[in-house]
């Protein structure tokens, strides 16, 4: 009877394997649901079966379901419990999921089973940034290029939450870098560019330093099946879900009547980090960051019967409870991630500026604040990051002008029609009056002044945007007319926004 189940055993064991062998062709394949649903029918036999649970990981964290990715690295974890490379993605998925404190417990762990692992260091220093542990991120980024010299993305990191001089500790590891341009892979050589663009940049070398971030962007537009035609269309089709509406004036009577979401939204890079950092000093206020939820719950509305509406007189009551319920269901995602006991939470996701027509429908009683920069500055600042994705548009002069246009448009119509919802601040205006600028926004969102906001560099909430370790600093205004270093460099850009000079 033992040999039977023996023999069936290893029948399954086989079987099982075969059917991984085909999860990773999937994957490989980009057949990503094909890869799922055989994964899934691993675990249904097996649930703490290791590979499968770690493909599942994957995928969860590729489409953004940071919980469930931290749950099949849990499950996967159970049965190989000194697997480094294992940690180092359950690290990744804690700190998508923002639970910065476990992810350094994750990456700690890989870097015990094993030694100099550098894209666990890497990720550490990711995670001490965040948290403003700015020293001990950058010595995990030196720690990471010292395991692995053409690790370009710790050079990216430690170039960007440094201030960089001739020189100083770090000048012998750029220089090194540099000559080694042409050893590296596609993927640290774009790193590498947008690395030596800032450490140029730094170092009063501004033309050379343009050189990388053009070398750097055209390669990682080359990497991508991307036209800026397809977020262009993106902003059109949802600003023309409203353009049949000519009455907003009953509104109110349709959303769900919360006053709890506090929006800041506008270009990236245009100091919706530092807003929000700023309000958020406020006690009433919890930052809550960047989040997916309204694009989430805004997923399935019927647009088409939205388009056919005129005024707000005569709403279908179906409709107006569907709204209603997805305004709802937005409000408990955001007091969900809120710490304590507040009575506002902000969502700084800056593209949201494409739903502001949606935000009226579905929150009428919200607060938008919206960012606004120097055009020229705002996308020189887009062009010189490095972003994940999402940002494509980033990555190409032509395309950032062009796109600043469609958002201009956007929210120059959004201004006119909501003026008592939106209110617009001007980032150049926060840097010369912050205490004046504060108080304006106070106001407007009908918040208890409290100084402590002046003090936003003081604040202990992680930040994991790009502008992270600008905000840990008093204000500074380095990045106020940054565009007049780079003189016709910018041309083209100066072209499409028709700014002369």
């Amino acid at each position: 009877m033992g040999a039977v189940n023996s023999a069936q055993q290893k029948q399954q064991t086989a079987a099982i394997a075969s059917v991984m062998k085909n999860a990773h062709l999937a994957f490989a394949s980009r057949k990503y649901p094909q890869a799922e649903q055989l994964c899934r029918s691993i675990v249904a036999v097996d649930p703490e079966h290791v590979e499968a649970n770690e493909l599942l990981g994957g995928l969860a964290l590729q489409f953004k379901k940071y919980a469930a990715a931290c749950t099949f690295f849990e499950r996967a974890l159970k049965r190989s419990r000194k697997n480094a490379v294992l940690y180092n993605n359950y690290g990744i998925a804690l700190k998508m999921a923002e639970r910065f404190d476990e992810a350094l417990t994750a990456f700690n762990k890989s870097l015990k089973f094993r030694k100099g692992y550098f894209e666990a260091l890497n990720n550490r220093g990711a995670v001490q940034a965040s948290l403003g542990q700015m020293d001990k991120a950058r010595s995990s980024y030196i720690q990471a290029i010292k395991s692995n010299p053409d690790f370009g993305k710790a050079y990216y990191n430690l170039a960007n939450d440094s201030k960089l001089d001739i020189g100083d500790k770090y000048q012998p590891l750029f220089s090194r870098l540099e000559n080694r341009l042409s050893k590296l892979s596609a993927d640290n050589l774009i790193n590498a560019c947008f690395a030596l663009g800032k450490f140029h940049e730094d170092t009063g070398n501004y033309d050379i330093g343009f050189d990388y971030f053009l070398k750097g962007n055209k390669s990682r537009k080359e990497a991508l099946n991307y036209s800026v035609e397809q977020d262009l269309q993106r902003v059109q089709s949802y600003f023309d879900v409203f353009k049949n509406i000519e009455n907003w004036t009953n509104v109110k009577s349709v959303g769900f009547s919360s006053q709890t979401p506090i929006f800041i939204l506008g270009m990236p890079r245009s100091g919706t980090t530092l807003v929000e950092q700023i309000i958020s000093g406020l006690p009433q206020v919890f930052g809550a960051g960047e989040l997916p939820y309204l694009h989430q719950v805004l997923s399935g509305l019927n647009v088409e019967r939205l388009k056919k509406l005129k005024d707000f007189n005569h709403f279908p009551e179906d409709l107006k409870t569907d709204l209603r319920n997805r305004g709802r269901q937005y409000v408990e995602l955001l007091q969900s991630k809120s710490e304590g006991e507040v009575s506002y939470v902000t969502d700084k996701l800056p593209l949201n500026f494409m739903y502001v027509g949606f935000i009226r429908l579905l929150l009428p009683n919200a607060k938008i604040i919206h960012c606004k920069r120097n055009p020229l500055d705002v996308c020189l600042s887009n062009f010189r990051i490095l972003f994940g994705e999402n940002l494509n548009f980033t990555y190409d002069l032509d395309d950032l002008g062009r796109f600043y246009l469609a958002y201009e448009k956007v929210m120059e119509h959004w201004e006119d029609q909501f003026p008592e919802s939106i209110l617009t601040v001007a980032y150049e205006d926060v840097i010369n009056d912050l205490e004046g600028q504060a108080h304006r926004m106070a106001e407007f969102c009908k918040l208890d002044w409290d100084s402590n906001c002046l003090e936003f560099y003081k604040n202990n909430r992680s930040v994991h945007t790009a502008s992270k370790n600008q905000v840990r600093q008093p204000l500074y205004n380095s990045g106020m007319r940054r565009y007049e270093k780079y003189g016709d460099r910018l041309s083209p850009l100066k072209n499409i926004l028709k700014i002369a000079g």
